[in-house]
């Protein structure tokens, strides 16, 4: 019996793991990857945390270099609008060239932000695959 939860227990980290793995991989990918270019921020949504702190999400739009344009929500939210920005305001977008939907609205976000999240994620993808480990040794050695 110990084993078969030691298993379910491990499979559900790795799983977790391999889940910050992806996340932080995307967020890396483009901020070292990414296209940049001007776009125009057409729109926001304002959702509120478990704090209270309320969080900005853009919408920007943007056109791909074959004139097909993009018209996305950036994947990482804000804290404030810069003073003067909203709708119809011009913004620095990066996108990934191979899922350009998938933006950031370079000249609002912070990078720190972003690459802070992604090492968080890359830091709890090892611990917990790290922890995986020891719970299937732990398993099989009683």
């Amino acid at each position: 019996m110990a084993i078969a939860v030691g298993v379910l227990v491990a499979f559900i980290l790795c799983t977790l793991s391999v889940a910050c793995a992806i996340a932080a991989h995307r967020i890396f990918r483009l901020r070292l990857r990414g296209v940049r270019t001007t776009g125009e921020l057409v729109d926001y949504r304002i959702d509120t945390d478990s704090d209270g702190d309320d969080w900005y999400y853009l919408t920007v739009v943007f056109a791909l270099p074959d004139g097909t344009r993009i018209e996305s929500e950036s994947a990482n939210p804000v804290r404030r609008l810069p003073q003067g920005m909203g709708p119809g305001a011009t913004t620095e977008v990066t996108y990934d060239a191979a899922a350009p939907r998938r933006v950031s609205a370079s000249s609002i976000e912070t990078t720190d932000r972003n690459f802070s999240d992604a090492f968080a994620y890359a830091i709890t993808s090892v611990a917990t695959l790290v922890g995986a480990g020891f719970v299937v040794i732990r398993s099989f050695t009683g």
